[in-house]
């Protein structure tokens, strides 16, 4: 599929898109439903693990759509490509609703011909202890930061979404919210922050005396 697609494009060095648009135009190529994009996929060789932002199968896919890309991220509404050239700063790719049907669908494990075989290393499934090197060090939790952009609502509200597509009840409520957002950052960030955090930010309850602080998407 991804071979097909870049047949049917003749460009010059000058008038060559950036890696975004052609990234973007692959993932349309793929089709218009979620089996369409499963059986492209198949047809290509892109396998991946599920849960994962950069070696699913649309990662894959998307990382060889052009030698320029050096790294994918693959999320809920949009794949973030990286460049040479971007300076640490992605691209954001929006996600065709077939292909947004297709990850729900990937991650509930409803392709498993697309799950990569067992020989490769799955990074959501521990190494057996018998067998494994030395494990890769713990790099969680972190030390929290006097302000982490990274750690918005938009973050807490993603990872409801991905409860609810593996069948868990939808993030509906205010407290259940608050205490996600609080399960988050009790995984992510050590229990003292690095410094007190001065910005406009939403403040949900925490334990008594401890406020956690998000920055509003």
């Amino acid at each position: 599929m991804l071979a097909h697609f870049l047949s049917h494009v003749t460009l010059t060095p000058e008038d060559t898109p950036a890696p975004d648009v052609i990234a973007e135009r692959a993932l349309v190529a793929l089709g218009e439903t979620a089996d369409a994009v499963a059986a492209a996929l198949t047809a290509a060789g892109f396998a991946g693990f599920p849960i994962t932002a950069d070696r699913c199968p649309i990662g894959n896919y998307v990382r060889a759509s052009d030698v320029r890309i050096t790294g994918v991220s693959v999320g809920l509404d949009a794949v973030r490509v990286w460049t040479a050239t971007t300076h640490g700063i992605p691209a954001p790719v929006a996600l065709p609703d077939a292909v947004r049907t297709f990850l729900g669908r990937f991650d509930a494990r409803r392709y498993p011909d697309l799950i990569a075989s067992p020989d490769e290393t799955d990074p959501a499934v521990p190494p057996d202890p018998g067998t494994a090197e030395t494990p890769a060090p713990a790099v969680y939790p972190m030390p929290a930061p006097a302000d982490d952009a990274r750690f918005t609502l938009g973050l807490t509200l993603d990872v409801g979404k991905v409860l609810a597509a593996h069948g868990y009840p939808p993030i509906e409520s205010g407290t259940d919210l608050a205490g996600l957002q609080q399960a988050l950052f009790g995984f992510l960030y050590s229990p003292i922050p690095a410094a007190p955090v001065a910005s406009p930010l939403l403040t949900l309850p925490a334990d008594p005396g401890v406020s956690i602080l998000v920055r509003r998407r």
